[in-house]
Protein backbone atom coordinates (compact mmCIF):
# COMPACT_ATOMS: atom_id res chain seq x y z
CA UNK A 1 0.00 0.00 0.00
CA UNK A 2 1.33 3.47 -0.50
CA UNK A 3 2.69 5.14 2.23
CA UNK A 4 3.74 8.74 2.01
CA UNK A 5 5.43 10.82 4.26
CA UNK A 6 3.05 13.68 6.21
CA UNK A 7 2.50 16.90 5.12
CA UNK A 8 0.99 20.14 6.63
CA UNK A 9 -1.80 19.76 3.38
CA UNK A 10 -2.35 16.28 5.46
CA UNK A 11 -3.29 17.91 8.32
CA UNK A 12 -7.29 18.57 8.32
CA UNK A 13 -7.88 14.81 6.50
CA UNK A 14 -5.65 13.21 9.72
CA UNK A 15 -7.73 15.20 12.28
CA UNK A 16 -11.12 14.25 10.16
CA UNK A 17 -9.91 10.40 10.79
CA UNK A 18 -9.32 10.94 13.95
CA UNK A 19 -12.47 12.52 15.11
CA UNK A 20 -14.44 9.72 13.00
CA UNK A 21 -12.79 7.42 15.86
CA UNK A 22 -13.86 9.39 18.86
CA UNK A 23 -14.96 8.63 21.52
CA UNK A 24 -14.40 4.25 21.02
CA UNK A 25 -10.58 4.14 20.00
CA UNK A 26 -9.39 7.71 21.00
CA UNK A 27 -10.58 10.27 23.96
CA UNK A 28 -12.43 13.56 22.49
CA UNK A 29 -9.68 15.25 24.86
CA UNK A 30 -6.75 14.31 23.23
CA UNK A 31 -7.37 15.69 19.98
CA UNK A 32 -5.10 18.72 20.80
CA UNK A 33 -2.10 16.44 21.64
CA UNK A 34 -2.46 14.81 18.48
CA UNK A 35 -2.77 18.28 16.40
CA UNK A 36 -0.16 19.49 18.65
CA UNK A 37 1.69 16.71 17.69
CA UNK A 38 0.95 16.50 14.59
CA UNK A 39 2.26 20.65 14.48
CA UNK A 40 5.24 20.25 16.32
CA UNK A 41 6.64 16.87 16.71
CA UNK A 42 6.58 15.47 13.11
CA UNK A 43 9.86 14.89 11.37
CA UNK A 44 13.56 13.83 12.35
CA UNK A 45 13.35 11.02 14.99
CA UNK A 46 9.50 10.55 14.30
CA UNK A 47 8.56 9.66 11.24
CA UNK A 48 4.71 10.10 10.88
CA UNK A 49 3.04 8.72 7.46
CA UNK A 50 -0.51 8.93 5.23
CA UNK A 51 -2.35 6.06 3.44
CA UNK A 52 -3.35 7.28 0.64
CA UNK A 53 -5.21 5.54 -2.02
CA UNK A 54 -6.91 6.98 -5.57
CA UNK A 55 -5.95 10.36 -3.81
CA UNK A 56 -7.83 10.16 -0.48
CA UNK A 57 -6.04 10.18 2.87
CA UNK A 58 -7.13 6.65 3.96
CA UNK A 59 -4.97 6.50 7.49
CA UNK A 60 -2.46 8.14 9.20
CA UNK A 61 0.80 6.64 11.60
CA UNK A 62 4.04 7.07 12.89
CA UNK A 63 6.65 6.08 15.19
CA UNK A 64 8.10 8.08 18.22
CA UNK A 65 11.78 7.40 20.13
CA UNK A 66 12.00 8.07 23.89
CA UNK A 67 14.53 10.90 23.42
CA UNK A 68 11.85 13.34 21.40
CA UNK A 69 8.33 11.70 23.12
CA UNK A 70 9.41 10.94 26.66
CA UNK A 71 11.27 12.37 28.91
CA UNK A 72 11.83 9.29 30.93
CA UNK A 73 11.09 6.22 30.22
CA UNK A 74 11.83 2.91 33.03
CA UNK A 75 13.25 0.86 29.70
CA UNK A 76 16.18 3.13 29.67
CA UNK A 77 15.39 4.14 25.99
CA UNK A 78 12.17 3.11 23.79
CA UNK A 79 10.55 3.50 20.74
CA UNK A 80 7.00 2.81 19.95
CA UNK A 81 3.74 3.72 17.69
CA UNK A 82 2.13 7.19 17.32
CA UNK A 83 -1.27 8.38 16.72
CA UNK A 84 -1.93 5.24 14.28
CA UNK A 85 -5.23 5.23 12.57
CA UNK A 86 -7.21 4.57 10.03
CA UNK A 87 -11.50 6.30 9.59
CA UNK A 88 -13.61 4.50 10.97
CA UNK A 89 -15.75 3.20 8.03
CA UNK A 90 -12.63 1.16 6.85
CA UNK A 91 -11.87 -0.56 10.05
CA UNK A 92 -11.88 -4.03 9.50
CA UNK A 93 -10.79 -3.92 5.93
CA UNK A 94 -7.31 -4.74 5.95
CA UNK A 95 -5.93 -0.92 6.01
CA UNK A 96 -5.17 -0.72 9.86
CA UNK A 97 -3.07 -3.85 9.50
CA UNK A 98 -0.89 -3.04 6.63
CA UNK A 99 -0.28 0.28 8.79
CA UNK A 100 0.50 -1.22 11.73
CA UNK A 101 2.98 -3.87 10.07
CA UNK A 102 4.74 -1.09 8.10
CA UNK A 103 6.01 0.88 11.34
CA UNK A 104 6.86 -2.84 13.13
CA UNK A 105 8.84 -3.52 10.47
CA UNK A 106 10.18 -0.22 9.95
CA UNK A 107 10.92 -0.12 14.10
CA UNK A 108 12.07 -4.08 14.16
CA UNK A 109 15.14 -2.69 11.27
CA UNK A 110 16.08 0.48 12.17
CA UNK A 111 16.09 -0.22 16.19
CA UNK A 112 16.59 -3.86 16.34
CA UNK A 113 17.89 -4.00 20.21
CA UNK A 114 15.62 -1.23 21.49
CA UNK A 115 12.30 -2.12 23.60
CA UNK A 116 9.49 -1.34 21.16
CA UNK A 117 6.49 -0.19 23.12
CA UNK A 118 2.59 0.33 22.61
CA UNK A 119 -0.38 1.76 24.51
CA UNK A 120 -3.91 1.19 23.59
CA UNK A 121 -7.43 0.49 24.99
CA UNK A 122 -9.52 -2.74 25.71
CA UNK A 123 -10.94 -2.59 22.24
CA UNK A 124 -7.56 -2.95 19.98
CA UNK A 125 -5.06 -4.83 22.33
CA UNK A 126 -6.34 -8.48 21.72
CA UNK A 127 -5.46 -7.08 17.68
CA UNK A 128 -1.50 -6.75 18.54
CA UNK A 129 -0.75 -10.09 20.83
CA UNK A 130 -1.62 -12.12 17.79
CA UNK A 131 1.41 -10.01 16.42
CA UNK A 132 3.34 -10.26 19.81
CA UNK A 133 2.86 -8.12 21.70
CA UNK A 134 2.62 -8.79 25.66
CA UNK A 135 0.72 -7.09 28.37
CA UNK A 136 3.21 -5.23 30.79
CA UNK A 137 0.50 -2.92 32.64
CA UNK A 138 -3.36 -2.49 32.44
CA UNK A 139 -4.50 0.79 33.61
CA UNK A 140 -8.59 1.10 33.96
CA UNK A 141 -9.80 4.19 32.70
CA UNK A 142 -6.00 5.16 31.60
CA UNK A 143 -6.73 7.29 28.74
CA UNK A 144 -10.05 8.58 29.73
CA UNK A 145 -13.34 7.12 31.22
CA UNK A 146 -14.34 3.94 29.41
CA UNK A 147 -11.02 4.05 27.82
CA UNK A 148 -8.47 1.66 29.71
CA UNK A 149 -5.22 1.99 28.71
CA UNK A 150 -2.56 -1.43 28.10
CA UNK A 151 1.11 -1.14 27.81
CA UNK A 152 2.96 -3.52 25.66
CA UNK A 153 5.87 -4.44 24.24
CA UNK A 154 6.59 -6.64 21.18
CA UNK A 155 8.42 -10.31 22.04
CA UNK A 156 9.24 -11.48 18.87
CA UNK A 157 6.69 -14.97 18.33
CA UNK A 158 9.21 -16.48 16.35
CA UNK A 159 11.38 -16.89 19.38
CA UNK A 160 9.02 -18.69 21.01
CA UNK A 161 11.58 -21.85 22.67
CA UNK A 162 7.84 -23.58 22.71
CA UNK A 163 3.82 -23.55 21.45
CA UNK A 164 1.06 -24.79 22.26
CA UNK A 165 -2.48 -24.82 21.14
CA UNK A 166 -3.37 -21.57 23.78
CA UNK A 167 0.30 -20.18 24.71
CA UNK A 168 3.60 -19.34 23.38
CA UNK A 169 6.47 -20.21 25.99
CA UNK A 170 9.55 -17.79 25.85
CA UNK A 171 12.82 -17.21 27.56
CA UNK A 172 13.02 -14.30 30.31
CA UNK A 173 14.80 -11.12 29.26
CA UNK A 174 15.08 -7.93 30.36
CA UNK A 175 12.27 -5.91 31.65
CA UNK A 176 10.61 -9.04 32.41
CA UNK A 177 10.78 -8.43 36.17
CA UNK A 178 7.66 -6.84 36.65
CA UNK A 179 5.99 -10.54 36.08
CA UNK A 180 7.78 -12.39 38.31
CA UNK A 181 7.49 -9.51 40.78
CA UNK A 182 3.36 -9.58 40.30
CA UNK A 183 3.80 -13.20 40.90
CA UNK A 184 5.62 -13.28 43.38
CA UNK A 185 3.41 -10.93 45.86
CA UNK A 186 0.25 -12.85 46.03
CA UNK A 187 0.23 -15.06 49.27
CA UNK A 188 -2.12 -17.81 47.46
CA UNK A 189 0.99 -18.38 44.59
CA UNK A 190 3.21 -18.46 47.30
CA UNK A 191 1.11 -20.83 49.68
CA UNK A 192 3.27 -24.01 49.07
CA UNK A 193 6.68 -22.51 48.03
CA UNK A 194 8.16 -21.56 51.22
CA UNK A 195 9.10 -18.40 50.49
CA UNK A 196 8.56 -14.58 51.09
CA UNK A 197 7.37 -12.24 48.55
CA UNK A 198 9.36 -9.73 47.40
CA UNK A 199 10.21 -6.19 48.79
CA UNK A 200 9.91 -4.78 45.42
CA UNK A 201 10.71 -4.87 41.95
CA UNK A 202 14.48 -5.37 42.14
CA UNK A 203 13.14 -8.83 43.35
CA UNK A 204 11.11 -9.31 40.27
CA UNK A 205 14.51 -8.04 37.70
CA UNK A 206 17.11 -10.50 39.90
CA UNK A 207 14.56 -13.83 39.00
CA UNK A 208 14.79 -12.26 35.59
CA UNK A 209 18.60 -11.96 35.53
CA UNK A 210 18.91 -15.40 37.25
CA UNK A 211 16.40 -17.27 34.90
CA UNK A 212 18.70 -15.66 31.89
CA UNK A 213 21.92 -16.73 33.33
CA UNK A 214 20.67 -20.25 34.00
CA UNK A 215 19.83 -20.11 29.98
CA UNK A 216 23.33 -19.54 28.99
CA UNK A 217 24.86 -22.08 31.10
CA UNK A 218 22.67 -24.65 31.26
CA UNK A 219 20.70 -24.45 28.03
CA UNK A 220 17.09 -25.07 30.15
CA UNK A 221 15.42 -22.49 32.61
CA UNK A 222 11.89 -21.34 33.36
CA UNK A 223 9.88 -19.89 30.27
CA UNK A 224 7.44 -17.47 30.81
CA UNK A 225 3.80 -18.43 29.43
CA UNK A 226 2.23 -15.92 27.52
CA UNK A 227 -1.56 -16.36 26.17
CA UNK A 228 -1.63 -16.24 22.24
CA UNK A 229 -5.00 -13.80 22.20
CA UNK A 230 -4.44 -11.65 24.58
CA UNK A 231 -0.72 -11.03 25.27
CA UNK A 232 -1.08 -11.67 28.60
CA UNK A 233 2.00 -13.52 30.84
CA UNK A 234 0.70 -15.73 33.53
CA UNK A 235 3.25 -16.91 34.97
CA UNK A 236 6.20 -19.78 33.86
CA UNK A 237 6.56 -23.31 33.41
CA UNK A 238 9.58 -25.43 32.52
CA UNK A 239 13.07 -26.85 33.45
CA UNK A 240 15.92 -26.48 35.70
CA UNK A 241 18.86 -28.14 36.04
CA UNK A 242 19.10 -30.40 39.24
CA UNK A 243 22.95 -30.99 40.14
CA UNK A 244 22.02 -33.19 43.22
CA UNK A 245 19.79 -35.26 41.16
CA UNK A 246 22.16 -35.33 38.07
CA UNK A 247 18.64 -34.44 35.78
CA UNK A 248 16.02 -31.40 35.34
CA UNK A 249 13.21 -30.82 37.51
CA UNK A 250 10.33 -29.41 35.90
CA UNK A 251 7.84 -26.94 37.66
CA UNK A 252 5.44 -23.89 36.96
CA UNK A 253 3.67 -21.26 38.84
CA UNK A 254 0.79 -19.32 37.66
CA UNK A 255 -1.28 -16.10 38.49
CA UNK A 256 -3.66 -17.12 40.69
CA UNK A 257 -6.16 -15.32 37.80
CA UNK A 258 -4.94 -18.20 35.70
CA UNK A 259 -5.85 -21.82 37.84
CA UNK A 260 -8.56 -24.01 37.23
CA UNK A 261 -8.37 -23.74 33.33
CA UNK A 262 -5.75 -26.09 32.81
CA UNK A 263 -2.82 -24.28 32.04
CA UNK A 264 0.18 -26.05 34.15
CA UNK A 265 -1.06 -29.30 32.40
CA UNK A 266 -1.11 -28.06 29.08
CA UNK A 267 2.09 -25.99 29.64
CA UNK A 268 4.14 -28.61 31.58
CA UNK A 269 2.90 -31.22 29.59
CA UNK A 270 4.71 -29.46 26.37
CA UNK A 271 7.59 -28.89 28.98
CA UNK A 272 8.35 -32.30 29.42
CA UNK A 273 8.06 -33.73 25.82
CA UNK A 274 10.87 -30.81 25.32
CA UNK A 275 12.91 -32.43 27.65
CA UNK A 276 12.50 -35.65 26.34
CA UNK A 277 12.77 -35.64 22.76
CA UNK A 278 13.96 -32.51 21.54
CA UNK A 279 16.93 -32.12 24.79
CA UNK A 280 17.42 -35.51 25.05
CA UNK A 281 17.14 -36.35 29.11
CA UNK A 282 16.52 -39.35 29.86
CA UNK A 283 15.04 -38.60 33.28
CA UNK A 284 12.71 -35.88 34.93
CA UNK A 285 11.94 -35.09 37.94
CA UNK A 286 9.14 -32.70 39.84
CA UNK A 287 8.60 -31.87 43.48
CA UNK A 288 5.91 -30.10 45.74
CA UNK A 289 4.97 -30.19 49.39
CA UNK A 290 2.67 -33.55 50.18
CA UNK A 291 -0.24 -30.60 50.69
CA UNK A 292 -0.09 -29.48 47.36
CA UNK A 293 -2.74 -31.49 46.08
CA UNK A 294 -2.91 -29.37 42.85
CA UNK A 295 0.78 -29.72 41.32
CA UNK A 296 0.83 -33.33 42.54
CA UNK A 297 -2.48 -33.79 40.42
CA UNK A 298 -0.53 -31.74 37.38
CA UNK A 299 1.97 -34.64 37.89
CA UNK A 300 -0.04 -37.07 37.40
CA UNK A 301 -1.72 -35.98 34.44
CA UNK A 302 1.28 -35.05 32.36
CA UNK A 303 2.20 -38.63 33.01
CA UNK A 304 4.51 -38.51 35.83
CA UNK A 305 4.70 -41.38 38.32
CA UNK A 306 5.50 -41.04 41.88
CA UNK A 307 8.95 -41.77 43.18
CA UNK A 308 9.90 -40.80 47.04
CA UNK A 309 9.09 -38.82 49.50
CA UNK A 310 11.42 -36.23 51.15
CA UNK A 311 12.20 -33.12 53.43
CA UNK A 312 12.54 -29.58 51.95
CA UNK A 313 13.39 -27.00 54.81
CA UNK A 314 11.87 -28.89 57.48
CA UNK A 315 8.98 -29.76 55.40
CA UNK A 316 7.62 -33.12 53.96
CA UNK A 317 8.05 -33.04 50.01
CA UNK A 318 7.16 -35.82 47.07
CA UNK A 319 9.04 -36.34 44.34
CA UNK A 320 7.54 -37.53 40.61
CA UNK A 321 9.45 -38.47 37.76
CA UNK A 322 9.23 -39.27 34.12
CA UNK A 323 11.63 -41.64 32.59
CA UNK A 324 12.14 -43.01 29.29
CA UNK A 325 14.43 -44.98 27.63
CA UNK A 326 16.59 -43.57 24.90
Amino acid sequence: MPFLPYQTKHLEACLAIYDSNTPKYFSVQEREEFFEWLHEKVGGDNPYWVLEVDGEILGCGGIYTSKTHHTTSIYGEEVGFAWGMVHNDLHKKGFGKSLFLYRLEYLKYHFPNTPIILRTTQNTYTFFAKYGFETLYYTPNGFDDGLDKYEMIYRDPTKAKLETGRFRLREAETHDGQHFYELNNNPKVLQYLLMEPYENKDGGEKYAQGLIHQYKKYGIGRYLVVEKTTGDVLGWCGLKWLKEEGCPDIGWRLKESAWGKGIATETAKACLKYGHEKLGYKRIVAHALVDNVASVRVMEKIGMTYHKNGEYQGHPIVEYESVIKL
